[in-house]
């Protein structure tokens, strides 16, 4: 299911998100969900229960809880779709004592009290679930993040993996909302959880209910022989063994291989992928898990990498995506910023990526680039995007300005259809006829890109633009 994003995450913690080892964070999590019992349980009984006998009490022991969980944790699959079978060696191991109970005050052996009755007797009191719960309990991926990010396990889960520092990062107040970068932990969170039990099943409803049937039968005949031989019979079928046998009767009887489509997530045969200089590893992850064939496209520019691992080769970029071999085309011709506003853009762009070549602007508008300074940049970038806004008339003006400021300016624009009021990250994408960059030097340092950020906000604009300060001027912009 979906999740709103209500809050932003400071730089350092996206990066320590974004970065691949949250994913073996992540399996730490899930994994350490299973464990043994750490005092023996006792299973109450109803008083009208027919399972009940006077002064006998079914019990699990640690050491009992300790060989069941081992045992589900080698079996394949999510952690949540393998509860049933942990509730499976629950039920074998209490028949088991309930059985030697019975046996030894009635001297019947035939084991005429069949398994599933038995289980259905045991799965409809609250303690069953209880003792369970203790050693396999259901999670949901957004219980697992929450408390990963702000839990006890957060320790626990990244221990030897992230450092006390990024540990220390990570941790947040229980409540908050979730970031951008939470999406794909809890993506991951789900692949390794599954579905929870009791969700409705995506097979078709009549093998549903036959394989319901077929595995009834399975136990019975288990737990049938199991009351023939002696009391100290084990008594239990392997549970993954149970599952197959139970599924190979049932294609047998309607002759049959039917798989159901996977629609929690849709796959692709090939992706396209837009600015993709700014997905962080784990991100990939997501992407990887819809593309399996990792044929991919990818489209963007290193020069406005903004994310929070910003990728310096198309080469990484590559590896983070999974694709394999790829061939790299350059785009070498800008048709979008005129060459007076590329100028200005490429003296932030030699400062933060001295390798990357930008591609040649082929347009001129005739308009210089304007700087301005100012005692109030606010106010001043108010004016002048209103006078920007008569100047290109029907087209389109923005104020692109630090995170700190943007509210404020907007809130003295007002509502308007043709000048918007962005931040630099906001601002990635689109395009302007005017574009009014508010504070510079504020915008490299309060943005996730850094001077990336502002190469951003100085190539937005299509004809005109101005720069407007109170501070000086970052040191790739004052005049030469």
């Amino acid at each position: 299911s979906g999740f709103e994003v209500t809050a932003i995450d400071e730089p350092e913690v996206a990066r320590i998100k974004g970065d691949s080892r949250m994913a073996v964070v992540t399996k730490n999590a899930v994994a350490g969900l299973s464990r043994p019992l750490v005092q023996p349980e006792t299973l109450k009984l109803d008083e009208t229960s027919p399972l009940r006998l006077d002064g006998f009490r079914l019990t699990i022991t640690p050491a009992d809880s300790r060989a069941m969980v081992s045992l589900v944790s080698k079996l394949p699959g999510p952690h949540n779709e393998n509860r049933p079978e942990m509730e499976d060696l629950v039920v074998d191991h209490l028949m088991r004592q309930w059985v030697r109970e019975w046996q030894a005050r009635t001297g019947d052996d035939t084991g005429s009290y069949p398994r599933a009755a038995f289980k259905r007797e045991l799965l409809s009191g609250s303690d069953f679930g209880r003792v369970v719960d203790l050693m396999w309990p259901v999670m949901t991926p957004g219980r697992l993040v929450s408390g990963l990010l702000s839990g006890e396990s957060a320790l626990s889960a990244s221990q030897e993996v992230l450092s006390d520092r990024e540990r220390e990062l990570l941790r947040r107040e229980e409540h908050r909302g979730w970031t951008v970068h939470d999406a794909p932990l809890l993506d991951e969170a789900a692949v390794l959880l599954g579905t929870v039990p009791g969700a409705r099943s995506r097979r078709k409803p009549e093998r549903e209910s036959d394989e319901w049937a077929a595995e009834e039968m399975v136990e019975d005949l288990a737990s049938a022989a199991s009351f023939r031989g002696s009391p100290d019979a084990p008594g239990m079928m392997d549970p993954l063994m149970r599952r197959e046998v139970a599924q190979r009767m049932v294609d047998r009887m309607r002759d049959e291989e039917w798989e159901p489509p996977d629609r929690e997530r849709e796959t692709f045969g090939h992706v396209l992928v837009d600015e993709a200089q700014d997905l962080s590893p784990m991100q990939w992850r997501m992407i990887q898990r819809r593309c399996p064939s990792r044929s991919m496209t990818l489209l963007g520019d290193l020069a406005q990498a903004g994310g929070p691992l910003q990728p310096q080769t198309w080469h990484e970029v590559a590896g983070w995506a999974g694709s394999g071999p790829a061939s790299e085309v350059e785009l070498t011709i800008n048709y979008r910023t005129p060459a007076q506003i590329m100028a200005v853009a490429e003296r932030v762009l030699s400062a933060t990526q001295p390798g990357v070549r930008p591609p040649r602007a082929v347009r001129e508008t005739g308009f210089e680039p304007v700087f301005l300074a100012a005692q109030d940049a606010a106010e001043e970038a108010v004016r002048v995007a209103r006078e920007e806004q008569s100047e290109v008339g029907d087209g389109t003006v923005a104020v692109i300005a630090p995170v700190g400021m943007a509210r404020n300016i907007a809130s003295a624009i007002g509502p308007s259809e043709t000048i918007s009021v962005l931040t630099a990250d906001e601002a990635k994408g689109l395009e302007f006829d005017s574009v009014v960059v508010v504070e510079p030097a504020r915008i490299a340092v309060t943005s996730s890109g850094g001077l990336r950020s502002l190469y951003v906000a100085l190539t937005r604009p299509t004809q005109r633009l101005t720069v407007v300060h109170a501070e000086p001027l970052p040191p790739t912009l004052a005049a030469s």
